[in-house]
């Protein structure tokens, strides 16, 4: 008798000992879930892309292997999901998402004959969490406080990159900008937009024209040079700096006074060349008779040119003023900036990590007062003419007749190097393309941002922007500031080096107090980094060292990019809470 009944004895064990095992395993099973899901809603992900799915299923398997260590999860039923609600009056607005995270383990009998001895018994007793746990939503709060909202924009060629949905950082980009000026118009709100666009500076407008009727374009450098190196910007960035190895060149004949009149030489040259091929004769009402002319110039004894050519008076070579700063900077030009003789920094831009003044940048004195920002005319002609920081501030250059790209966004067909008669055909037709907007509730100021393109080959050092943008933000009279930095985080290793430097400085923390310290009234500053490219190590970079945990995102798609950006500009993130189905 005692061997029939052994089965049945058995059996009832194993269902009161593992069924009360099983129901504790679905207990923790659903605490995992829920524990999961609750952490994929906090990455601030909206699980568009195969990647953000990727990484919230190996989020939530890590949560269950925790919970419940050595049990087997079923692959096919491990999942998570975000079920997003739009506006029903917008539906690029989205109002909450709720994450739904799905799994079924495998548990075994601690007896495992038993089910071999008795039907209805199995080895593998797969097992699956109430329907309503698992659930987490995250709402949507409101633009309800007002800000100064400084946008730092990347404007190197790479911007033009689609997402994958098809769409170019570009546009994405200019829609959340336009529906944000419109939301914050409609509310009669007095937060304000800024646009700080940069590459390897930060192109401005400059209100005169140049000599064919052309635009001229300004770019702002925001750094402070260290003394060893400081030299007038808006002097010689239209001056042909190559002395040492011109035809003229005698022993002895290198000096200030020399290189005065050699640089004024180069003017006229210009003047008589690429400006008379622009507007005819009519050049020579840019320039004055020069009683210092010699016939024999070429001969190697220079006096000068028989005109004395500058349309902006303020920068001419021959003047009293100007000759000091030429004797004050020609050693430094001739042994340091001169690009046909010395090392090109990145880019080929005067900005490298031996030239910058690192603290001096980040001091009151220098980043928030309008005098220290350094501004120059950058011209549109080649270095051979005069054009010492040709790579700089690129994308602020356009002319009358842009071509399409293949990303269906219009990119400039004039930059300031070009071949042959370029410059003195286009030079009338120069417009400005990209420039700082200041902060502003203007609709119709932050839609000009709508008609600004990136030129496909600029390049990108991120510095300008930050701290232009800081510059900018400390002008507001709102309580809270936001700079929000936009770029795919591609800089060459020589802006690298330099941004490794201002991160050891405390630049964000510095930036930070010295935005509440010189703008009255002002209750918090926040920088954001929003990178369109998923580089861990630049994300990594800017996240310790700048931002915090909360302050980086990966926008690799228009969804993303769209609620990376207008999450930040919530006066509450939202909330994060447990939900049911019920």
């Amino acid at each position: 008798m005692f061997a029939i009944v052994l089965p049945l004895l058995l059996a009832t064990f194993s269902l009161g000992i593992d069924g009360s095992r099983f129901l504790i395993k679905r207990a923790r099973l659903a605490d995992a879930l829920s524990q999961g899901s609750f952490a994929v809603a906090s990455t601030n992900t909206n699980l568009t892309t195969s990647q953000e799915k990727t990484e919230g299923k190996e989020l939530v398997r890590n949560y269950i292997n925790y919970y419940l260590p050595g049990d087997l999860i079923d692959e096919s039923t491990l999942n998570v999901q975000a079920v997003i609600e739009k506006d029903p009056s917008d539906a690029t607005k989205i109002n909450s998402i709720a994450y739904v995270a799905t799994a079924k383990i495998i548990a075994h009998p601690i007896i495992d004959g038993v089910s071999n001895a008795l039907p209805g018994f199995s080895k593998d007793v797969s097992i699956i969490a109430d329907e309503n746990n698992g659930i987490v939503r995250r709402t949507m709060g409101d633009v309800n406080i007002e800000s100064d909202i400084v946008f730092a924009v990347d404007f190197s060629g790479s911007i033009l990159d689609k997402t994958e949905d098809g769409k170019p950082y570009l546009v994405i980009l200019r829609e959340v900008v336009s529906d944000l000026a419109t939301q914050i118009v409609d509310e009669a709100s007095n937060s304000k937009i800024a646009i700080v666009p940069f590459d390897t500076g930060v192109p401005t407008k400059i209100e005169e024209k140049n000599e064919a009727g052309g635009d001229r374009i300004g770019c702002i450098v925001p750094y402070k040079l260290k003394d060893k190196y400081q030299i007038d910007f808006s002097f010689w960035a239209n001056k042909n700096v190559n002395w040492k190895d011109s035809l003229l060149e005698q022993p002895g004949d290198i000096h200030e006074e020399f290189i005065k009149r050699y640089l004024d030489l180069q003017r006229f040259s210009y003047y008589s060349n690429t400006i008379k091929a622009a507007i005819g004769d009519f050049y020579k009402g840019f320039c004055v008779s020069n009683p210092l002319y010699d016939k024999d110039t070429w001969g190697g004894n220079i006096n000068s040119n028989p005109l004395s050519c500058e349309a902006i008076t303020k920068i001419s070579a021959t003047s009293p003023l100007n000759f000091t700063e030429i004797q004050k900077s020609y050693k430094i030009i001739e042994d340091y900036y001169d690009p046909y003789l010395n090392k090109v920094h990145f880019l080929g831009t005067t900005i490298a990590d031996e030239t910058v003044d690192v603290a001096g940048t980040l001091s009151k004195a220098h980043l928030f007062n309008d005098n220290s920002m350094s501004v120059f005319e950058s011209p549109f002609t080649s270095g051979y003419n005069g054009n010492m920081f040709k790579y700089m501030c690129q994308s602020g250059f356009n002319i009358t007749s842009p071509v399409l790209a293949d990303t269906g966004v219009t990119i400039p067909a004039g930059h300031p190097y070009g071949k042959g008669d370029y410059y003195s055909r286009y030079l009338k037709d120069v417009r400005q393309n990209v420039y700082s907007i200041d902060l502003t509730k203007n609709k119709s100021e932050v839609f000009a941002f709508n008609r600004m393109n990136p030129v496909e080959d600029s390049g990108t050092d991120i510095l300008p922007g930050l701290l232009y943008s800081a510059h900018v933000a400390a002008k507001g009279k709102n309580p809270r500031k936001l700079i929000i930095i936009v770029t795919d985080g591609q800089t060459t290793a020589d802006a690298k080096l330099l941004e490794k430097r201002f991160f050891a400085a405390g630049m964000c923390e510095k930036i930070t107090e010295g935005i509440m310290n010189n703008s009255p009234g002002t209750k918090e500053v926040k920088i954001y980094f929003v990178s369109t490219l998923d580089d861990k190590s630049v994300l990594s970079d800017w996240r310790e060292n700048c931002v915090g945990d909360d302050g980086a995102f990966v926008a690799t798609d228009y969804s993303a990019l769209k609620d990376a950006i207008t999450s930040v500009l919530n006066k509450e993130p939202g909330g994060i809470k447990f939900t049911n189905k019920m």
